[in-house]
Parts: structure tokens; sequence; C-alpha cells
């Protein structure tokens, strides 16, 4: 593990974040099957869920499903650390 971590740490920080929204990408359609893909423009990356699960639940009065927002946040604070 300290390998990659090292291996990591050598990449510019667009190159590692590009590489942790794929992995959370790749891992939310082999996982949990929420169809997802990496979006690359030139000044930024976008996770972009297909169709998200959410639509067919009942209405909430709060907000709910922040689950993935803290997920990716979190992936990005431990990137770019």
């Amino acid at each position: 593990m300290r390998v990659a971590g090292l291996a990591l740490e050598a990449m510019a920080v667009g190159a590692r974040m590009k590489l942790v929204v794929g992995n959370v990408s790749s891992a939310a359609k082999k996982r949990v099957n929420q169809p997802s893909h990496l979006r690359e423009e030139a000044d930024a990356y976008y996770f972009v869920v297909v169709e998200c699960r959410c639509r067919w639940r009942p209405p909430h009065d709060k907000p709910a499903s922040f689950a993935r927002f803290g997920v990716l946040e979190e992936a990005m604070v431990w990137a770019t650390e």
C-alpha cells in the first residue's frame, strides 16, 4: 500500500483528482449498481450520475442522500493533501 501511496504523491494534483473520481465512479457502477461516469473538461472533473435511484423514493421533508457527496468530498480532501 505504501508503494501506491508514494506513486500517488508523485502525481500532479489534477491527475490525483481524476484518478480518485474515476475510481469512485467505477466502484459506484460495480459495487452499488449506480450507473455513473467521469466527465472531464478543461478546468474540472465531473462525477455524473446517469439515473439517481432517489427519484423513485417518496418525497422527503428534509434533504437526503448526502452519502455520495460525502464520499466525493472526503476523497478530494485525501487526494489533494
